[in-house]
């Protein structure tokens, strides 16, 4: 597969993976489990909770700040090294700033469902990824191992090793 498809596709599912796994992160510490966690480890370290909440809250808002600078970096790196056009970038961006949006919207709804359910949900965002890739024109089956992602949405493959 040529870089001017190989690498819009590895940048797009990158960024949906990274979406997913933060409000994964966001649907397993957020709400009532991070306050049991906080409260858990406050007590543990005698530390006071909501220091030690501030601190955890910091630390993720660095880490999302840092994951978006390098998505942005590899952008410009794809458009100066012509393997995809500013139009292209324009475009990703576009989808990746839709899919972070989305995901806030339903982190608590997520949060509240069954694991099988959210199976089912992750699965038809991923569907709905590659109908969107598919009207770019990009092919997400020929990125995958197999046409699809491996347990849990991780990606399986020599693009993630």
């Amino acid at each position: 597969m040529n870089n001017k498809i190989t690498l819009p596709i590895a940048i797009i599912v990158a960024a949906g993976i990274l979406t997913a796994g933060a409000i994964s992160a966001n649907a397993y510490f957020g709400g009532s489990n991070q306050d049991d966690f906080a409260t858990k480890i406050a007590n543990r370290l005698g530390v006071d909770k909501g220091k030690l909440t501030a601190v955890l809250e910091e630390m993720h808002d660095e880490r999302h700040s840092q994951m978006e600078e390098r998505f942005e970096t590899k952008l410009n790196e794809a458009v100066s090294n012509g393997s995809i056009t500013s139009a292209q970038k324009t475009t990703i961006e576009v989808k990746h700033e839709e899919l972070e949006k989305k995901h806030e919207a339903n982190r608590e709804s997520f949060q509240a469902m069954t694991p099988e359910e959210k199976r089912s949900t992750r699965q038809s965002e991923r569907d709905e990824l590659e109908a969107w890739a598919n009207t770019q024109g990009i092919n997400l089956s020929d990125f995958f191992v197999h046409g699809n992602m491996g347990e849990q949405g991780r990606i399986r493959g020599p693009m993630m090793k």
